[in-house]
């Protein structure tokens, strides 16, 4: 048996991109629709509009804490290109529930709404840079 401890708040997530020098992306925050009573398969494939707040409406400290922490646990976990880690803001700040180091990567998926609200990078730019990532550790020149 596991027994955890509820922590209740608002739920977000961050994508990470990068290896040695890692960025992370813009916080989304989790709506869960109101006639919904879980975040669900069925509510993860509907318009993301619906459900995903970009930027996350939480304090400035709490933002830049949570990137920091997604960042960290990207470089923890060896992740290599891309990772993103999922959130609750309790009143004590932000904790990590855990990180999906092959995130979706469909129209409707988180990490591809993060980059859509980046200034500066496009969803082919970073699926370029993935694979400039993987030759480069293949030892393929690019």
């Amino acid at each position: 048996m596991l027994v955890e401890k509820c922590i209740e708040g608002t739920e977000i997530t961050v994508g990470v991109y990068g290896e040695d020098d890692v960025r992370a992306l813009p916080i989304v925050e989790i709506r869960k629709p109101e006639d919904c009573e879980f975040y669900d398969l069925d509510v993860k494939y509907v318009d993301p509009t619906d459900i995903h707040r970009i930027p996350a409406q939480i304090s400035p400290e709490n933002y830049a804490r949570a990137q920091e922490l997604a960042c960290a646990a990207h470089k923890a976990l060896g992740c290599l290109g891309i990772s993103r880690s999922d959130f609750i803001v309790s009143e004590d700040g932000p904790v990590i529930l855990e990180t999906n180091t092959i995130p979706g990567m469909t129209d409707t998926s988180l990490y591809p709404d993060e980059i859509r609200h980046t200034d500066d990078m496009t969803f082919p730019q970073v699926c370029d840079g993935l694979i400039r990532m993987g030759l480069r550790r293949a030892g393929i020149a690019c």
